[in-house]
């Protein structure tokens, strides 16, 4: 169809960055993507599809940005952006979410 004739491959203009997490705080991972249609953006984590639906800490941005609140241990992982659409997929480098429990409190020292 004429439709098709357009259709653009999605190509990623913007990848994901490693990021280390303490207990309970917010981390973020961009994803932009470019393609026609405009592509979907799926998020995995140790290579399984995150599902936005079933984790309320899981947010998916309208620019691609993955939103994990509330961070826990089992967050830590492998992360890549997937971007499809008609045309094609194409993934992202893959980043680490590194996970460091409590954050450090000062030692004392006991003269």
């Amino acid at each position: 169809t004429p439709e098709e004739l357009d259709c653009e491959r999605p190509r990623i203009t913007s990848e994901p960055q490693d990021a280390d997490v303490t207990s309970g705080n917010t981390v973020f991972f961009t994803c932009r993507a470019e393609g026609n249609p405009k592509p979907e953006i799926i998020w995995l984590r140790n290579n399984n599809e995150l599902s936005m639906k079933t984790d309320s800490r899981l947010n998916l941005l309208d620019d691609g940005t993955l939103m994990i609140q509330n961070t826990q241990e089992t967050d830590q992982g492998i992360y890549q952006c997937m971007a499809k659409n008609v045309a094609g997929q194409v993934k992202t480098q893959e980043v680490t979410l590194r996970y460091f429990g409590s954050p450090a409190r000062p030692a004392f020292v006991i003269q």
